[in-house]
């Protein structure tokens, strides 16, 4: 919940001056709504047995249409989902 804070904080341009950068990239992001439901739901399934990425990515294709996402906007949040431990994972190898 708090990184979709900052998010917004960043969207907002009241951090252009300290992240110029992620201010810009943010304003060139053509759907945040897929951003901030990626944001919400990325851990959701930690703690569980099986990866929680690829649980969460499942999770994710759920619960997007209940929340009103097409399905393009859907696979796009299960992907955000599933991948987000890819840059982490890359830098550590």
């Amino acid at each position: 919940i708090r990184t979709i804070g900052t998010l917004a904080t960043l969207e907002s341009g009241r951090l252009s001056e300290d992240l110029p950068l992620c201010t810009d990239f943010m304003s060139e992001i053509p759907d945040k709504t897929v951003l901030y439901v990626a944001l919400l739901l990325h851990d959701i399934a930690k703690g569980r047995v099986e990866d929680h990425s690829i649980a969460g990515a499942r999770i994710a294709r759920k619960v997007g249409p209940r929340l009103g996402l097409t399905a393009q906007q859907t696979e796009t949040v299960a992907w955000l989902v599933e991948q987000h431990l890819t840059m982490s994972m890359t830098a550590q190898s």
